[in-house]
């Protein structure tokens, strides 16, 4: 398969893991392909690319996580998505 990068063995992958991670990272996959999508915040297939090592990772995939993280949170946690993020670090500047 033609990856974006090659899973080590170091990163020790289950079957299943690789399977999703071919699927994600095959680069003559439409990149426009929403993967995530929870509620407000979604991931398309070229979002989730920016996981390739040394690459910086994009707002959207990482708003997708906080949102993940918030929906399962147990408590009265709070993940904030990175525009709020930006907005407060501007104001404590």
């Amino acid at each position: 398969m033609n990856l974006v990068f090659r899973p080590t063995d170091e990163m020790n992958l289950s079957r299943v893991e690789l399977v999703i991670s071919t699927y994600i990272f095959t680069r003559h996959l439409p990149k426009s392909k929403i993967l995530i999508d929870v509620g407000d915040c979604y991931a398309t297939r070229g979002a989730l690319m920016t996981l390739e090592p040394k690459i910086e990772v994009v707002d959207d995939v990482l708003n997708s996580v906080v949102c993940m993280l918030t929906a399962a949170s147990n408590q009265h946690t709070w993940f904030l998505p990175t525009t709020i993020m930006r907005k407060c670090s501007m104001i404590s500047s």
